[in-house]
């Protein structure tokens, strides 16, 4: 939990860069969504579009 709440922190705080703020949101999105290990290393990103959302795709699924 603390390390969860210190992404929080780090993506919140204005002198983060912007990469570094969206690379710590796909971490935290792997974290709320419960994925294993295995599953979260699945995880591939697109793209960032408009500093709003990233865009990508998990080729495992939890039934494999």
């Amino acid at each position: 939990m603390w390390m969860i709440k210190q992404l929080e922190i780090f993506i919140a705080d204005p002198a983060t860069p912007l990469v570094a703020k969206h690379l710590a949101a796909a971490y935290l999105f792997c974290c709320y969504a419960v994925m294993r290990v295995e599953k979260a290393q699945s995880c591939w990103i697109d793209a960032i579009r408009d500093d709003e959302f990233i865009e990508g795709y998990v080729f495992l699924d939890k039934n494999v």
